[in-house]
Formats: C-alpha cells, sequence, structure tokens
C-alpha cells in the first residue's frame, strides 16, 4: 500500500475513523476529557457541534494511530501501517488536520529505531530524542514529547 507522504519522506497517515459511530465518539472524547478535569458543554450551534465532532474524530484517530502501532490492526489499511512503521519508515506524529503545521524546532516525525527504540525528530533538523519504549507505549510517548515541543515553540 502507498502512503502519502510528507516532507521528511513521513508517512502521513489516513484518517482511522473506519466503522466509527460519531456519537460514541463524541461521548469517549467527552468522558476523556472530564476525566483530566476539562469537562465539556454541549454545543448550542451546529457550528458548535460540527467543531465537537471534528475534535472527537481527531482524539479517536490519534487513540486508535496507538493501538495500530502497538499492533492491534482491523483493516488492511493498519495492517500496512503497522508494518510500515515496524519496518522503520517514519511516521508524522501531527494530527490529522494539522499535516502541513510548519514545526521550526523539530521534525514531528517517529522512527522505530529498534525492537524498543524510537526516535522523535531527525537528528541534525532540530531537536531529536531517542527513547526506549514497547510498542504499546510508543506512540503515547511520542504524543507526549510532540505536545511538549509543540508548545515550547509556541512561547518562543
Amino acid at each position: 500500500m502507498r502512503f502519502t507522504k510528507g516532507p521528511y519522506g513521513e508517512i502521513l497517515p489516513p484518517p482511522l475513523l473506519e466503522g466509527v459511530d460519531p456519537a460514541q465518539v463524541i461521548k469517549r472524547f467527552k468522558a476523556a476529557n472530564l476525566a483530566s478535569g476539562s469537562p465539556l458543554d454541549d454545543p448550542k450551534t451546529d457550528e458548535g457541534k460540527h467543531a465537537l465532532l471534528n475534535l472527537a474524530m481527531t482524539y479517536h484517530h490519534q487513540m486508535r494511530l496507538r493501538q495500530v502501532v502497538a499492533g492491534q490492526t482491523a483493516t488492511d489499511t493498519e495492517k500496512a501501517l503497522f508494518a510500515a512503521v515496524m519496518a522503520g519508515e517514519r511516521l508524522s506524529l501531527r494530527p490529522i488536520g494539522h499535516e502541513s503545521r510548519p514545526n521550526s524546532t523539530f521534525a514531528p516525525v517517529l522512527t522505530r529505531l529498534g525492537s524498543n527504540e524510537w526516535q522523535i525528530g531527525i537528528a541534525g533538523q532540530g531537536q531529536a530524542k531517542t527513547f526506549d519504549a514497547p510498542q504499546e507505549k510508543a506512540i503515547e510517548q511520542a504524543q507526549a514529547i510532540y505536545v511538549e515541543w509543540s508548545n515550547a515553540e509556541l512561547k518562543s
């Protein structure tokens, strides 16, 4: 399978939204926000409802990406994505809808270097960090670093 590639040759994962029920995705997104201490009110306008659905779908995709890299694949696309990441292809960490968002201090990619060795960023192209994590935790750790580095960029 051929994936769309980003500026660093990284895979831009397709939206991992096959077979999702929008109402259930919103429910899980609201529950996650409540658990984190940031409850969401129900939107009053159609625009607000649409925005909530977009946020919930993005959240679902990011959580599903964690599962796919952990080997929990359900579709041919997910199986191909898993195989590519395990073979060491770079994977974009940008959320869907933010693929063109530039980062000035790091390349927003994750690369598997070895069985439990991963790298966020690209050496020589801004910040890069190598870390050890089982594949079940690699995306979660990389997403946390991505958010940390992106927030630091916004503040500078």
